[in-house]
């Protein structure tokens, strides 16, 4: 099991020593939690990555589009290919 072991003195308000604070951790559950969190944002780099790409190629077609509508309500009767 990795962990993480740290001490420290407690001081009361003269500065004597009035006990001891000890803090064992884990250090697994920090190294997932971590893990999860850096998957986490590469995810969210990816899905705006594709939102910008997305929005690239969107807006020549949609110009395309509407130009291609106006041509065509300019040329009534006639059949477009």
């Amino acid at each position: 099991i990795d962990a993480h072991l740290s001490a420290d003195f407690l001081h009361n308000q003269n500065g004597h020593i009035d006990g001891l604070i000890v803090n064992l951790s884990n250090t697994m559950i920090h190294d997932e939690l971590f893990g999860r969190i850096l998957r986490k944002e590469k995810l969210s780099t990816i899905i705006n990555l594709a939102n910008s790409l997305s929005h690239e190629i969107r807006n020549p077609i949609n110009i395309l589009y509407g130009r291609l509508q106006l041509l065509a309500e300019e040329m009534p009767g006639e059949q477009i290919r």
